[in-house]
């Protein structure tokens, strides 16, 4: 069987949908490797999009702006509302896949009925409002995005399906959904409303051109949800089809009062602090509209530069919690130290896979809103630096998160959360109000208040969270040399390769050629290089170990549409691996954890079949 490292023969191998049914770190992996390919067309596409999409159907940022900031002003009502369900999906389905299949059923169907009834609720309190106070308010521009955004709340459980997979680790399925109501059927509705929209607004002086657009796109985001969910309910139900579970019995109610009681203890364990940061989110955003001019295009910019910079994170690949609970709440506390060792390692091997190339990309940035006739949007560029910062920390301080609710301390979190919330209101009135900074210094604090004044506060709680999960829960071990040497090093040289393609290749072709053939030869030099030369090059550093290289190979064999240019990947690391002298030489040790991913997967499959065998009498 196919556990985090256990060895995978030539001979008897298990088949690929046996893998994404068995124990281990391989999950999540063969997950970003088979979304791997719906990622670059979504990159390709995000180019086309932001150069010639953004600038047809968006080409004023105020128009996200206003869309953005209608949504902020009812968070904090409706995460109260979502503290019935919050984090119960990642909490209890995968623990109880393992241990009572019929028991996740019951979830499912909690989290349908919660949603709805109190998708209700919201929706009626928001229209109420919008219609009989917002017209006599500074606000009354926003009467409709405000009926458009408490339309969302109702029924509320349209991404159940999609949830439940991620929870059972069905990247191979979420992936897919992903891409199709991602970049495919929710950009082409989005699109479309917002033709609509815009074509309205320019008909309609009380409406205007802006606002019109940002109307459709709100509309047309809302009628993606019900699509998405008719299509994820429908691989749900194959998904679930050896288990005897249909997606309409999902819409049942097998559900008691102490499930319920579960739930709502749990999601207000974890939740109450989150709470109190959507109130801190609502101070904060009252506070940059009231000491902040022209926020809401400010904000914008931010927002189009964070997209941006985020890419460092793209390839992130750690434990969630879902898979984080399947072994802790078994018992497996060494399995769990693995993925979280594994989780690390990725993290940083990625990043410094895709910081060089964010870097380069910045370079030819200015060019390319030029190039494209963005120019409302080249004040973005000073926002670049101070995104990125606050970017790389990300997937650090999710990955916290995610152990401390994966291993049931949501007390620990709770606390954590609190202080830290309190901390954000401090800083950013520190540096808005009683410093006044943005006064003084004018855009130059702007670009870095905006993304980074709450930096402090997040840093305090993570380094926090982990030193709270080191000395309380499992000690946190991870290979030095395999997680900060191997890929820092190996990112300081593909810095290095990408200067010189600008240099030597970007720079003669846009002379010889003009900017568009250009940035085709770059990045199809970029992606060659991203796609086989760096994993290569950390082997040949010492990155790898047996262990980690069978998760590949695992992964690889399960990368699907992805694979085949995932399985040169692999099989080039593994030549690099075969010739270094540093392979194997700062292992992970993971002998105890292997042995307890087998005894899972035994325990898996025992309370299954029982389950079939009570339900169907096989």
């Amino acid at each position: 069987m196919a556990t985090t490292g256990a060895a995978v023969e030539k001979k008897g191998e298990l088949p690929v949908d046996k893998l994404w049914e068995a124990i281990g770190f391989h999950k999540p992996l063969a997950g970003f490797w088979y979304n791997l390919i719906f990622s670059l067309i979504s990159m390709v596409l995000g180019l086309f999009i932001s150069g010639v999409i953004v600038n047809i159907f968006y080409p004023y940022p105020e128009s996200n702006g206003y869309r953005n900031l209608t949504g902020g002003i009812f968070t904090l009502l409706f995460v109260m509302f979502d503290l019935g369900t919050h984090m119960t999906m990642d909490r209890f389905i995968a623990e109880a896949r393992i241990k009572n299949p019929a028991r996740m059923l019951n979830y499912i169907q909690y989290f349908i009925w919660y949603q709805c009834w109190t998708g209700l609720i919201q929706t009626t309190v928001v229209s109420i409002y919008a219609i009989y106070v917002v017209p006599n308010t500074s606000l009354s521009y926003g009467m409709w995005l405000m009926l458009i955004v408490a339309t969302y709340q109702y029924p509320g459980y349209l991404g159940v399906f999609g949830g439940v997979l991620g929870s059972l680790q069905m990247y191979n399925k979420t992936a897919v959904l992903g891409f199709i109501t991602g970049e495919g059927f929710q950009k082409l509705t989005e699109l479309s409303f917002v033709f609509i929209g815009r074509i309205w607004g320019m008909n309609t002086p009380a409406i205007g051109e802006i606002m019109g657009i940002a109307i459709g796109a709100c509309i047309g985001v809302y009628v993606d949800d019900f699509f998405a969910m008719w299509l994820s309910a429908w691989f749900f139900t194959k998904a679930m089809k050896k288990d005897g579970i249909r997606a309409r019995d999902c819409f049942r109610i097998g559900f008691g009062w102490e499930m319920v009681k579960e739930c709502v203890t749990f999601g207000i364990k974890t939740g109450a602090w989150s709470l109190i940061g959507v109130f801190t989110g609502q101070v904060l955003l009252w506070i940059n509209i009231i000491f902040i001019p022209q926020y809401a295009t400010f904000s914008s910019l931010a927002g189009l530069m964070s997209g941006i910079s985020g890419f460092v994170n793209w390839g992130g690949v750690s434990a969630p919690t879902p898979l984080i609970a399947e072994s802790f709440l078994n018992g497996k506390k060494k399995l769990t130290q693995y993925y979280f060792a594994q989780s690390l390692r990725y993290i940083v091997l990625f990043q410094m896979l895709f910081l060089p190339s964010i870097l380069t990309v910045y370079l030819v940035l200015n060019k390319f809103f030029v190039a494209f006739n963005m120019v409302y949007y080249l004040m973005a560029l000073p926002f670049f630096f101070s995104t990125l910062i606050r970017n790389f920390q990300q997937p650090y301080t999710s990955f916290a998160d995610s152990i401390q609710l994966g291993t049931n301390h949501p007390t620990a979190l709770m606390w954590l959360r609190g202080s830290e919330e309190m901390l954000k209101i401090f800083f950013m009135l520190l540096w808005i109000v009683w410093l006044d900074l943005p006064g003084k210094y004018g855009l130059s604090a702007l670009i870095w208040i905006i993304p980074c004044g709450e930096y402090p506060a997040i840093l305090y709680k993570t380094i926090l969270s982990y030193a709270f999960t080191h000395r309380k829960v499992v000690k946190i071990k991870i290979a030095y040399w395999q997680t900060l040497v191997a890929p820092i090093l190996s990112g300081a040289i593909m810095l290095g390769l990408l200067m010189a393609m600008l240099h030597f290749v970007f720079t003669p072709v846009e002379a010889a050629f003009g900017f568009y053939v250009a940035i085709g030869v770059a990045i199809g030099f970029l992606l060659l290089l991203l796609l086989f030369g760096y994993l290569p090059l950390t082997a040949l550093l010492g990155a790898w170990d047996t262990n980690s290289l069978r998760d590949f190979k695992n992964a690889a064999r399960m990368s699907g549409p992805s694979k085949w240019f995932v399985w040169p990947m692999y099989v080039l690391t593994e030549k690099a691996c075969r010739k270094s002298k540093l392979f194997n030489r700062f292992p992970l040790e993971a002998d105890e954890a292997l042995a307890e991913a087998r005894e899972l997967l035994d325990l898996k499959e025992a309370n299954l079949a029982k389950t079939l065998t009570k339900r169907y009498g096989l």
